[in-house]
Protein backbone atom coordinates (compact mmCIF):
# COMPACT_ATOMS: atom_id res chain seq x y z
CA UNK A 1 0.00 0.00 0.00
CA UNK A 2 1.44 3.39 -0.96
CA UNK A 3 1.30 6.06 1.73
CA UNK A 4 2.14 9.74 1.61
CA UNK A 5 3.07 12.20 4.33
CA UNK A 6 3.02 15.97 4.52
CA UNK A 7 5.57 17.72 6.75
CA UNK A 8 5.10 21.46 7.19
CA UNK A 9 7.18 23.81 9.35
CA UNK A 10 6.04 27.42 9.48
CA UNK A 11 8.50 30.19 10.28
CA UNK A 12 8.20 31.92 13.63
CA UNK A 13 8.13 35.71 13.36
CA UNK A 14 7.93 36.45 17.06
CA UNK A 15 10.82 38.53 18.38
CA UNK A 16 9.57 38.76 21.94
CA UNK A 17 10.67 36.70 24.90
CA UNK A 18 10.96 32.99 24.34
CA UNK A 19 7.79 30.96 24.83
CA UNK A 20 7.49 27.29 25.59
CA UNK A 21 6.89 25.02 22.59
CA UNK A 22 3.22 24.40 21.91
CA UNK A 23 1.66 21.07 22.76
CA UNK A 24 1.25 18.66 19.81
CA UNK A 25 -1.57 19.70 17.50
CA UNK A 26 -2.08 16.31 15.84
CA UNK A 27 -3.67 17.77 12.69
CA UNK A 28 -6.72 15.77 11.61
CA UNK A 29 -6.47 13.37 8.69
CA UNK A 30 -8.26 15.10 5.83
CA UNK A 31 -9.92 12.01 4.43
CA UNK A 32 -10.48 8.38 5.15
CA UNK A 33 -7.39 7.26 3.27
CA UNK A 34 -4.19 5.66 4.49
CA UNK A 35 -2.19 8.88 4.12
CA UNK A 36 0.27 9.77 6.87
CA UNK A 37 0.39 13.47 7.74
CA UNK A 38 3.44 14.78 9.60
CA UNK A 39 3.71 18.34 10.93
CA UNK A 40 6.87 19.75 12.45
CA UNK A 41 7.55 23.01 14.31
CA UNK A 42 10.23 25.63 13.80
CA UNK A 43 12.44 26.71 16.64
CA UNK A 44 11.00 29.56 18.68
CA UNK A 45 13.61 32.30 18.49
CA UNK A 46 14.96 34.74 21.03
CA UNK A 47 17.21 36.76 18.75
CA UNK A 48 16.43 40.27 19.90
CA UNK A 49 16.28 42.60 16.96
CA UNK A 50 15.21 46.10 16.30
CA UNK A 51 16.16 48.83 13.88
CA UNK A 52 19.82 48.73 13.03
CA UNK A 53 20.32 45.41 14.82
CA UNK A 54 21.21 42.60 12.47
CA UNK A 55 20.53 40.16 15.28
CA UNK A 56 20.91 36.63 14.02
CA UNK A 57 20.80 37.50 10.35
CA UNK A 58 22.77 35.10 8.22
CA UNK A 59 23.13 34.36 4.55
CA UNK A 60 23.32 30.62 4.09
CA UNK A 61 23.93 28.83 0.81
CA UNK A 62 22.97 25.33 -0.23
CA UNK A 63 23.50 22.73 2.47
CA UNK A 64 23.04 19.02 2.91
CA UNK A 65 20.66 17.32 5.32
CA UNK A 66 18.05 19.55 6.94
CA UNK A 67 18.49 23.22 6.17
CA UNK A 68 18.06 26.17 8.49
CA UNK A 69 18.09 29.74 7.29
CA UNK A 70 18.12 32.59 9.80
CA UNK A 71 17.28 35.95 8.29
CA UNK A 72 15.73 39.06 9.80
CA UNK A 73 15.12 37.18 13.05
CA UNK A 74 13.07 34.49 11.31
CA UNK A 75 14.13 30.85 11.33
CA UNK A 76 13.14 28.98 8.17
CA UNK A 77 13.40 25.21 8.13
CA UNK A 78 13.53 22.98 5.04
CA UNK A 79 14.04 19.30 4.36
CA UNK A 80 16.63 17.85 2.01
CA UNK A 81 16.25 14.75 -0.17
CA UNK A 82 17.72 11.82 1.73
CA UNK A 83 16.45 12.86 5.15
CA UNK A 84 14.90 9.88 6.91
CA UNK A 85 12.16 9.81 9.55
CA UNK A 86 11.84 6.73 11.76
CA UNK A 87 8.40 5.40 12.74
CA UNK A 88 8.06 3.16 15.80
CA UNK A 89 4.94 1.03 16.37
CA UNK A 90 3.89 0.00 19.85
CA UNK A 91 4.69 -3.57 18.82
CA UNK A 92 7.25 -4.80 16.36
CA UNK A 93 10.19 -3.28 14.54
CA UNK A 94 10.49 0.27 13.25
CA UNK A 95 10.40 1.47 9.67
CA UNK A 96 11.42 4.75 8.07
CA UNK A 97 10.39 7.17 5.35
CA UNK A 98 13.03 8.75 3.13
CA UNK A 99 12.34 12.15 1.62
CA UNK A 100 12.52 11.90 -2.18
CA UNK A 101 13.81 14.44 -4.67
CA UNK A 102 10.99 16.82 -5.67
CA UNK A 103 9.63 16.96 -9.15
CA UNK A 104 11.26 19.34 -11.64
CA UNK A 105 8.54 21.94 -11.19
CA UNK A 106 8.77 21.83 -7.38
CA UNK A 107 11.22 23.29 -4.89
CA UNK A 108 12.28 21.58 -1.70
CA UNK A 109 10.88 23.52 1.25
CA UNK A 110 9.18 22.80 4.52
CA UNK A 111 6.81 20.26 2.94
CA UNK A 112 7.72 16.81 1.68
CA UNK A 113 5.89 13.77 0.38
CA UNK A 114 6.86 10.27 1.50
CA UNK A 115 6.23 7.02 -0.40
CA UNK A 116 5.96 4.04 1.89
CA UNK A 117 6.02 1.48 -0.90
CA UNK A 118 4.24 -1.72 0.02
CA UNK A 119 4.40 -1.03 3.75
CA UNK A 120 1.15 -0.18 5.56
CA UNK A 121 0.10 0.93 9.04
CA UNK A 122 -1.86 -1.49 11.19
CA UNK A 123 -5.18 -0.11 12.45
CA UNK A 124 -4.68 -2.01 15.72
CA UNK A 125 -1.40 -0.24 16.60
CA UNK A 126 -0.29 3.24 17.52
CA UNK A 127 2.86 4.85 16.11
CA UNK A 128 5.47 7.32 17.29
CA UNK A 129 8.00 9.03 15.05
CA UNK A 130 11.40 10.65 15.41
CA UNK A 131 14.24 12.25 13.44
CA UNK A 132 17.04 11.63 12.48
CA UNK A 133 16.60 7.94 11.80
CA UNK A 134 18.69 5.46 13.81
CA UNK A 135 19.61 2.18 12.14
CA UNK A 136 18.48 0.02 15.02
CA UNK A 137 15.33 -1.89 14.22
CA UNK A 138 14.93 -2.96 17.85
CA UNK A 139 15.01 0.66 19.02
CA UNK A 140 12.97 1.31 22.18
CA UNK A 141 10.59 4.24 21.72
CA UNK A 142 11.20 5.22 25.36
CA UNK A 143 14.98 5.55 24.87
CA UNK A 144 15.74 7.27 21.58
CA UNK A 145 19.44 8.23 21.68
CA UNK A 146 20.94 11.70 21.28
CA UNK A 147 24.58 12.79 21.08
CA UNK A 148 25.81 16.37 20.80
CA UNK A 149 29.47 15.45 20.39
CA UNK A 150 31.25 15.74 17.06
CA UNK A 151 29.56 18.92 15.82
CA UNK A 152 31.88 20.75 13.43
CA UNK A 153 31.19 23.77 11.25
CA UNK A 154 33.03 24.56 8.03
CA UNK A 155 33.04 28.26 7.21
CA UNK A 156 32.30 31.29 9.31
CA UNK A 157 28.52 31.17 8.88
CA UNK A 158 27.08 27.76 7.98
CA UNK A 159 24.36 25.43 9.22
CA UNK A 160 25.27 22.49 7.01
CA UNK A 161 26.38 20.44 10.02
CA UNK A 162 23.18 20.77 12.06
CA UNK A 163 20.90 18.18 10.45
CA UNK A 164 22.38 15.15 12.19
CA UNK A 165 21.98 16.83 15.61
CA UNK A 166 18.48 18.29 15.25
CA UNK A 167 16.70 15.57 17.22
CA UNK A 168 12.91 15.67 16.89
CA UNK A 169 10.10 13.50 18.19
CA UNK A 170 6.37 12.93 17.72
CA UNK A 171 4.25 11.23 20.38
CA UNK A 172 2.32 8.03 19.70
CA UNK A 173 -0.82 8.51 17.63
CA UNK A 174 -3.54 5.98 16.75
CA UNK A 175 -4.41 5.20 13.16
CA UNK A 176 -7.73 5.97 11.55
CA UNK A 177 -9.93 3.32 10.08
CA UNK A 178 -7.99 3.26 6.82
CA UNK A 179 -4.56 3.06 8.45
CA UNK A 180 -3.77 6.77 8.31
CA UNK A 181 -2.07 8.61 11.19
CA UNK A 182 -1.09 12.15 12.16
CA UNK A 183 2.21 13.20 13.81
CA UNK A 184 3.34 16.50 15.25
CA UNK A 185 7.10 16.91 15.69
CA UNK A 186 8.84 18.84 18.47
CA UNK A 187 12.55 19.69 18.63
CA UNK A 188 14.37 17.99 21.50
CA UNK A 189 17.37 20.32 21.78
CA UNK A 190 18.09 24.05 21.74
CA UNK A 191 19.74 25.87 18.86
CA UNK A 192 22.40 28.50 19.61
CA UNK A 193 23.76 31.13 17.25
CA UNK A 194 27.08 32.23 18.76
CA UNK A 195 28.70 35.40 17.39
CA UNK A 196 32.18 36.70 18.16
CA UNK A 197 34.71 39.06 16.59
CA UNK A 198 38.22 38.02 15.58
CA UNK A 199 40.59 41.03 15.54
CA UNK A 200 43.06 39.90 12.85
CA UNK A 201 42.52 38.66 9.31
CA UNK A 202 44.16 35.38 8.40
CA UNK A 203 43.45 33.86 11.82
CA UNK A 204 42.83 30.13 11.51
CA UNK A 205 39.93 29.06 13.72
CA UNK A 206 39.80 25.41 14.72
CA UNK A 207 37.17 25.18 17.43
CA UNK A 208 35.17 26.83 20.19
CA UNK A 209 34.79 25.57 23.78
CA UNK A 210 32.08 26.80 26.15
CA UNK A 211 31.99 26.44 29.92
CA UNK A 212 30.32 28.07 32.90
CA UNK A 213 30.89 27.70 36.63
CA UNK A 214 28.73 24.92 38.03
CA UNK A 215 27.29 23.96 34.63
CA UNK A 216 27.15 20.38 33.34
CA UNK A 217 26.51 19.95 29.61
CA UNK A 218 24.69 16.80 28.50
CA UNK A 219 26.82 15.27 25.75
CA UNK A 220 24.84 12.04 25.36
CA UNK A 221 21.46 10.85 26.53
CA UNK A 222 18.05 9.49 25.59
CA UNK A 223 14.50 10.79 25.32
CA UNK A 224 11.12 9.13 25.61
CA UNK A 225 8.64 9.45 22.72
CA UNK A 226 5.78 8.56 25.09
CA UNK A 227 6.49 11.58 27.33
CA UNK A 228 3.42 13.71 27.88
CA UNK A 229 5.27 17.02 28.39
CA UNK A 230 7.99 17.82 25.92
CA UNK A 231 10.87 15.42 25.38
CA UNK A 232 13.22 15.89 28.33
CA UNK A 233 16.62 14.30 27.83
CA UNK A 234 17.90 11.76 30.35
CA UNK A 235 21.69 12.27 30.45
CA UNK A 236 24.00 9.28 30.08
CA UNK A 237 27.18 11.34 29.71
CA UNK A 238 27.90 14.89 30.88
CA UNK A 239 30.89 17.25 30.73
CA UNK A 240 31.92 20.57 32.28
CA UNK A 241 32.48 22.04 28.82
CA UNK A 242 31.19 21.69 25.27
CA UNK A 243 33.40 21.91 22.16
CA UNK A 244 32.28 22.60 18.60
CA UNK A 245 34.78 22.13 15.79
CA UNK A 246 35.36 25.02 13.41
CA UNK A 247 37.30 25.10 10.15
CA UNK A 248 37.59 28.69 9.00
CA UNK A 249 40.24 31.33 8.32
CA UNK A 250 39.17 34.95 8.77
CA UNK A 251 39.32 37.23 5.76
CA UNK A 252 39.19 40.67 7.40
CA UNK A 253 40.24 42.47 10.57
CA UNK A 254 37.53 42.60 13.23
CA UNK A 255 35.51 40.02 11.36
CA UNK A 256 32.33 38.75 13.01
CA UNK A 257 32.15 34.97 12.94
CA UNK A 258 28.87 33.11 13.43
CA UNK A 259 28.90 29.60 14.88
CA UNK A 260 25.81 27.42 15.05
CA UNK A 261 25.38 24.47 17.38
CA UNK A 262 22.67 22.40 19.01
CA UNK A 263 22.72 21.31 22.63
CA UNK A 264 20.60 19.59 25.23
CA UNK A 265 18.45 22.03 27.23
CA UNK A 266 20.46 23.66 30.01
CA UNK A 267 19.78 26.64 32.26
CA UNK A 268 22.71 29.05 32.00
CA UNK A 269 20.72 32.13 33.02
CA UNK A 270 22.58 34.35 35.44
CA UNK A 271 25.88 32.67 34.58
CA UNK A 272 28.87 33.97 32.68
CA UNK A 273 29.65 31.65 29.78
CA UNK A 274 33.37 31.42 29.07
CA UNK A 275 34.05 31.09 25.35
CA UNK A 276 37.49 29.93 24.28
CA UNK A 277 38.16 30.23 20.54
CA UNK A 278 41.03 28.00 19.41
CA UNK A 279 43.19 29.66 16.77
CA UNK A 280 45.36 26.69 15.79
CA UNK A 281 49.11 26.92 15.43
CA UNK A 282 51.78 25.17 17.44
CA UNK A 283 51.45 27.57 20.38
CA UNK A 284 47.80 26.71 20.90
CA UNK A 285 46.69 30.35 20.90
CA UNK A 286 43.16 31.10 22.01
CA UNK A 287 40.87 34.11 22.14
CA UNK A 288 39.13 34.23 25.51
CA UNK A 289 35.66 35.78 25.48
CA UNK A 290 32.56 35.86 27.65
CA UNK A 291 28.83 35.76 26.94
CA UNK A 292 25.75 36.22 29.09
CA UNK A 293 24.15 32.87 29.84
CA UNK A 294 20.53 32.12 28.96
CA UNK A 295 18.01 29.44 29.80
CA UNK A 296 18.30 27.17 26.75
CA UNK A 297 15.05 25.20 26.46
CA UNK A 298 13.94 22.64 23.91
CA UNK A 299 12.78 24.09 20.59
CA UNK A 300 14.30 27.46 21.53
CA UNK A 301 16.72 29.40 19.36
CA UNK A 302 19.15 31.85 20.97
CA UNK A 303 21.61 34.51 19.95
CA UNK A 304 24.65 34.63 22.24
CA UNK A 305 27.27 37.32 21.68
CA UNK A 306 30.73 36.49 23.03
CA UNK A 307 32.89 39.52 23.73
CA UNK A 308 35.97 40.64 25.57
CA UNK A 309 34.61 41.54 29.04
CA UNK A 310 35.77 45.16 29.04
CA UNK A 311 35.15 47.18 32.16
CA UNK A 312 31.67 48.48 31.31
CA UNK A 313 29.61 51.21 32.99
CA UNK A 314 25.84 51.40 32.56
CA UNK A 315 23.28 53.87 33.91
CA UNK A 316 19.57 54.31 33.24
CA UNK A 317 19.90 58.09 32.96
CA UNK A 318 22.60 60.57 32.00
CA UNK A 319 25.82 60.17 33.95
CA UNK A 320 29.48 61.14 33.54
CA UNK A 321 32.76 59.42 34.33
CA UNK A 322 35.98 61.27 35.06
CA UNK A 323 39.41 59.72 35.53
CA UNK A 324 41.88 61.55 37.75
CA UNK A 325 45.47 60.75 38.77
CA UNK A 326 46.42 60.88 42.42
CA UNK A 327 50.12 61.79 42.06
CA UNK A 328 51.58 62.28 45.54
CA UNK A 329 55.13 61.54 44.41
CA UNK A 330 55.10 63.68 41.27
CA UNK A 331 55.93 60.70 39.01
CA UNK A 332 53.86 61.86 36.03
CA UNK A 333 51.26 60.07 33.95
CA UNK A 334 52.03 56.52 32.91
CA UNK A 335 48.90 54.69 31.63
CA UNK A 336 46.99 55.34 28.41
CA UNK A 337 43.33 54.45 28.89
CA UNK A 338 40.94 54.03 25.95
CA UNK A 339 37.18 54.35 26.09
CA UNK A 340 34.18 53.71 23.86
CA UNK A 341 30.60 54.92 24.35
CA UNK A 342 27.66 53.04 22.84
CA UNK A 343 29.93 50.78 20.81
CA UNK A 344 31.70 53.61 18.98
CA UNK A 345 35.36 53.57 17.97
CA UNK A 346 37.90 53.55 20.79
CA UNK A 347 39.38 56.92 21.79
CA UNK A 348 42.16 57.90 24.15
CA UNK A 349 40.86 59.04 27.51
CA UNK A 350 41.81 62.52 28.69
CA UNK A 351 42.36 62.85 32.42
CA UNK A 352 40.09 65.21 34.37
CA UNK A 353 37.64 65.36 31.44
CA UNK A 354 34.09 64.13 32.03
CA UNK A 355 32.79 61.49 29.59
CA UNK A 356 29.01 61.38 29.17
CA UNK A 357 27.25 58.00 29.11
CA UNK A 358 24.07 56.36 30.35
CA UNK A 359 20.46 56.65 29.27
CA UNK A 360 20.18 57.22 25.51
CA UNK A 361 23.94 57.82 25.29
CA UNK A 362 24.62 54.12 25.93
CA UNK A 363 27.17 52.23 27.98
CA UNK A 364 30.80 53.25 28.44
CA UNK A 365 33.63 50.73 28.02
CA UNK A 366 37.13 51.17 29.35
CA UNK A 367 40.36 49.31 28.51
CA UNK A 368 44.13 49.64 28.91
CA UNK A 369 47.47 47.85 28.80
CA UNK A 370 49.31 48.33 32.08
CA UNK A 371 51.21 45.71 34.06
CA UNK A 372 50.72 47.93 37.13
CA UNK A 373 46.94 48.12 36.72
CA UNK A 374 45.68 51.58 37.65
CA UNK A 375 48.68 52.41 39.83
CA UNK A 376 52.13 53.66 38.90
CA UNK A 377 54.87 51.37 40.18
CA UNK A 378 54.87 48.89 43.00
CA UNK A 379 56.94 51.21 45.18
CA UNK A 380 54.50 54.08 44.65
CA UNK A 381 51.26 52.82 46.15
CA UNK A 382 50.17 56.41 46.72
CA UNK A 383 50.20 57.17 42.97
CA UNK A 384 47.10 55.81 41.29
CA UNK A 385 44.17 56.60 39.01
CA UNK A 386 40.70 57.16 40.45
CA UNK A 387 37.22 57.18 38.91
CA UNK A 388 34.47 59.59 39.87
CA UNK A 389 30.87 59.98 38.69
CA UNK A 390 29.18 63.30 38.04
CA UNK A 391 25.86 62.80 39.85
CA UNK A 392 23.86 60.41 42.01
CA UNK A 393 22.42 58.33 39.13
CA UNK A 394 23.16 54.67 39.98
CA UNK A 395 25.94 53.04 37.95
CA UNK A 396 26.45 49.36 37.30
CA UNK A 397 30.01 48.26 36.60
CA UNK A 398 30.59 44.88 34.95
CA UNK A 399 33.46 43.18 33.19
CA UNK A 400 36.86 41.79 34.13
CA UNK A 401 39.33 44.14 35.86
CA UNK A 402 42.16 42.40 33.99
CA UNK A 403 41.10 44.19 30.79
CA UNK A 404 42.88 47.19 32.32
CA UNK A 405 46.07 45.10 32.55
CA UNK A 406 46.01 43.67 29.02
CA UNK A 407 42.68 43.84 27.28
CA UNK A 408 43.75 41.64 24.36
CA UNK A 409 45.05 38.83 26.57
CA UNK A 410 43.16 39.50 29.78
CA UNK A 411 42.60 35.84 30.66
CA UNK A 412 46.35 35.13 30.80
CA UNK A 413 47.55 38.59 31.86
CA UNK A 414 50.04 38.63 34.74
CA UNK A 415 48.62 40.35 37.83
CA UNK A 416 51.77 39.97 39.95
CA UNK A 417 52.37 43.75 39.89
CA UNK A 418 48.85 45.00 39.16
CA UNK A 419 47.14 47.24 41.71
CA UNK A 420 43.83 49.08 41.73
CA UNK A 421 44.21 51.15 44.91
CA UNK A 422 41.19 53.38 45.61
CA UNK A 423 39.96 53.05 42.01
CA UNK A 424 36.34 53.59 43.09
CA UNK A 425 37.05 55.62 46.22
CA UNK A 426 33.87 57.39 47.34
CA UNK A 427 31.93 56.36 44.20
CA UNK A 428 28.63 56.51 46.07
CA UNK A 429 26.65 55.87 42.84
CA UNK A 430 28.32 52.51 42.21
CA UNK A 431 25.87 49.62 42.69
CA UNK A 432 27.81 46.64 41.30
CA UNK A 433 31.47 45.75 41.20
CA UNK A 434 33.50 44.30 38.32
CA UNK A 435 34.95 40.79 38.40
CA UNK A 436 38.26 40.38 40.27
CA UNK A 437 39.34 36.87 39.24
CA UNK A 438 43.12 37.26 39.78
CA UNK A 439 44.71 34.52 41.86
CA UNK A 440 48.15 36.17 41.93
CA UNK A 441 48.04 39.33 44.02
CA UNK A 442 50.38 42.28 44.45
CA UNK A 443 50.93 44.11 47.74
CA UNK A 444 48.18 46.71 48.25
CA UNK A 445 46.46 45.43 45.04
CA UNK A 446 42.88 46.23 46.18
CA UNK A 447 43.66 48.66 48.99
CA UNK A 448 40.66 50.96 49.50
CA UNK A 449 39.27 49.95 46.10
CA UNK A 450 35.60 50.41 47.09
CA UNK A 451 36.09 52.69 50.10
CA UNK A 452 32.85 54.57 50.88
CA UNK A 453 30.87 52.97 48.02
CA UNK A 454 27.62 53.37 49.94
CA UNK A 455 25.35 51.76 47.31
CA UNK A 456 27.38 48.60 46.80
CA UNK A 457 25.44 45.63 48.22
CA UNK A 458 27.33 42.55 47.01
CA UNK A 459 31.09 42.14 46.99
CA UNK A 460 32.80 40.48 43.99
CA UNK A 461 34.30 37.02 44.37
CA UNK A 462 37.90 36.90 45.58
CA UNK A 463 39.28 33.50 44.56
CA UNK A 464 42.95 34.03 45.47
CA UNK A 465 44.21 31.53 48.04
CA UNK A 466 47.70 33.07 48.23
CA UNK A 467 47.68 36.57 49.66
CA UNK A 468 50.03 39.55 49.62
CA UNK A 469 50.67 42.16 52.31
CA UNK A 470 47.85 44.72 52.65
CA UNK A 471 46.10 43.17 49.60
CA UNK A 472 42.51 43.67 50.88
CA UNK A 473 43.23 46.53 53.28
CA UNK A 474 40.13 48.77 53.72
CA UNK A 475 38.78 47.28 50.48
CA UNK A 476 35.11 47.65 51.49
CA UNK A 477 35.55 50.05 54.37
CA UNK A 478 32.40 52.14 54.98
CA UNK A 479 30.37 50.25 52.36
CA UNK A 480 27.34 50.76 54.57
CA UNK A 481 24.91 48.85 52.31
CA UNK A 482 27.08 45.77 51.79
CA UNK A 483 25.02 42.72 52.76
CA UNK A 484 27.06 39.93 51.15
CA UNK A 485 30.76 39.40 51.73
CA UNK A 486 32.94 37.19 49.49
CA UNK A 487 34.41 33.85 50.50
CA UNK A 488 37.98 34.12 51.72
CA UNK A 489 39.66 30.81 50.85
CA UNK A 490 43.26 31.53 51.91
CA UNK A 491 44.61 29.35 54.71
CA UNK A 492 47.91 31.21 55.13
CA UNK A 493 47.67 34.96 55.64
CA UNK A 494 49.99 37.91 54.99
CA UNK A 495 50.69 41.02 57.06
CA UNK A 496 47.71 43.38 57.27
CA UNK A 497 45.97 41.44 54.45
CA UNK A 498 42.44 41.95 55.87
CA UNK A 499 43.16 45.16 57.79
CA UNK A 500 39.92 47.18 57.96
CA UNK A 501 38.44 45.17 55.10
CA UNK A 502 34.82 45.51 56.29
CA UNK A 503 35.17 48.45 58.66
CA UNK A 504 31.76 50.10 59.26
CA UNK A 505 29.85 47.75 56.95
CA UNK A 506 26.67 48.26 58.96
CA UNK A 507 24.40 46.10 56.76
CA UNK A 508 26.65 43.05 57.09
CA UNK A 509 24.95 40.49 59.34
CA UNK A 510 27.18 37.46 58.75
CA UNK A 511 30.85 37.16 57.98
CA UNK A 512 32.55 34.70 55.65
CA UNK A 513 34.14 31.73 57.35
CA UNK A 514 37.78 32.49 58.14
CA UNK A 515 39.52 29.19 57.29
CA UNK A 516 43.11 30.41 57.73
CA UNK A 517 45.17 28.35 60.15
CA UNK A 518 48.36 30.38 59.80
CA UNK A 519 47.88 34.00 60.84
CA UNK A 520 50.22 36.96 60.29
CA UNK A 521 50.91 40.30 61.92
CA UNK A 522 47.74 42.43 62.09
CA UNK A 523 46.04 40.18 59.51
CA UNK A 524 42.56 40.73 61.03
CA UNK A 525 43.28 44.22 62.38
CA UNK A 526 40.02 46.24 62.38
CA UNK A 527 38.51 43.71 59.97
CA UNK A 528 34.95 43.88 61.33
CA UNK A 529 35.30 46.95 63.50
CA UNK A 530 32.05 48.91 63.76
CA UNK A 531 29.98 46.32 61.89
CA UNK A 532 26.94 47.17 63.94
CA UNK A 533 24.70 44.27 62.80
CA UNK A 534 27.22 41.44 62.66
CA UNK A 535 25.95 38.44 64.60
CA UNK A 536 28.79 35.90 64.54
CA UNK A 537 32.15 35.01 63.07
CA UNK A 538 33.56 31.54 62.47
CA UNK A 539 37.35 31.38 62.63
CA UNK A 540 39.28 28.12 62.34
CA UNK A 541 42.68 29.30 63.58
CA UNK A 542 43.84 27.92 66.93
CA UNK A 543 47.12 29.86 67.12
CA UNK A 544 46.55 33.61 67.57
CA UNK A 545 50.06 34.46 68.70
CA UNK A 546 50.87 36.60 65.61
CA UNK A 547 51.38 40.22 66.67
CA UNK A 548 48.10 42.15 66.78
CA UNK A 549 46.45 39.55 64.53
CA UNK A 550 43.05 40.13 66.24
CA UNK A 551 43.59 43.69 67.37
CA UNK A 552 40.27 45.58 67.35
CA UNK A 553 38.96 43.13 64.78
CA UNK A 554 35.44 43.24 66.27
CA UNK A 555 35.60 46.47 68.25
CA UNK A 556 32.42 48.47 68.64
CA UNK A 557 30.16 45.69 67.33
CA UNK A 558 26.61 46.05 68.55
CA UNK A 559 23.11 45.67 67.19
CA UNK A 560 21.79 48.15 69.77
CA UNK A 561 23.93 51.06 68.72
CA UNK A 562 25.97 50.98 71.94
CA UNK A 563 29.60 50.23 71.19
CA UNK A 564 31.35 47.62 73.25
CA UNK A 565 34.90 46.26 72.97
CA UNK A 566 34.86 42.50 72.40
CA UNK A 567 37.42 40.58 74.42
CA UNK A 568 38.18 37.92 71.82
CA UNK A 569 41.84 38.94 71.57
CA UNK A 570 42.41 37.97 75.20
CA UNK A 571 41.14 34.40 75.00
CA UNK A 572 44.43 33.02 76.26
CA UNK A 573 47.55 34.75 77.48
CA UNK A 574 49.65 32.21 75.60
CA UNK A 575 48.13 33.24 72.29
CA UNK A 576 46.80 29.71 71.79
CA UNK A 577 43.25 28.51 71.36
CA UNK A 578 42.40 24.87 72.19
CA UNK A 579 42.33 22.67 69.10
CA UNK A 580 38.98 22.59 67.32
CA UNK A 581 36.55 24.80 65.46
CA UNK A 582 35.57 27.95 67.34
CA UNK A 583 32.80 30.43 66.81
CA UNK A 584 33.41 33.96 67.94
CA UNK A 585 30.33 35.24 69.73
CA UNK A 586 29.52 38.93 69.57
CA UNK A 587 28.05 40.16 72.86
CA UNK A 588 25.57 42.99 72.68
CA UNK A 589 25.67 45.19 75.82
CA UNK A 590 22.59 46.47 77.55
CA UNK A 591 21.72 50.15 77.57
CA UNK A 592 23.34 50.53 80.99
CA UNK A 593 26.72 49.11 80.03
CA UNK A 594 28.55 45.89 79.47
CA UNK A 595 27.22 44.06 82.50
CA UNK A 596 24.45 41.68 81.60
CA UNK A 597 25.37 41.70 77.93
CA UNK A 598 23.40 39.22 75.84
CA UNK A 599 25.00 36.77 73.44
Amino acid sequence: MAVTALLALTACNEEAALTQPAEPQNPPVADNSGNVYITGDDFTWELGGGEGDEGGASSIGAVTRTQLTVEDNVAKFAWTPGDSVGILPDKGAQVYFEIPTPAEDEEMGNKATFDGGAWALKPTSDYAAYYPFVKDFDLDRTAVPVSYTGQAQTGGNSTAHLGAFDYQGARPSPTNGAGGVSFDFDHVGALVLLQFTVPTSGTQLTGVTLSADGAEFTTKGTYDLTSTEGFPITPTETAESMTIGLDYTTTADDETVTLYFLCAPIDLSGKTVNVSVACGGTEGETIELQADGKNLVAAGGYLMEAKIPYLTFAADAEQTLTMVFNDLSNVGLQVDFEYSVNGAEWSQLTLDKAIAFGGTAGDLRLRAKSQFGTAYKDEYKECFYKISFGNATPVECTGDIRTLVDWENYATASTAMARFCQLFYYCTALTTAPELPATTLAAYCYEGMFYDCYALTIAPELPADTLAEHCYECMFSSCASLTTAPKLPATTLAKYCYNGMFYSCHALTTSPVLPATTLAEACYYDMFNNCSNLSSITMLATDISATNCLYRWVDRVSSSGTFYKNSAATWATSGKIPTGEWEVKIYVPTETGTEGATE
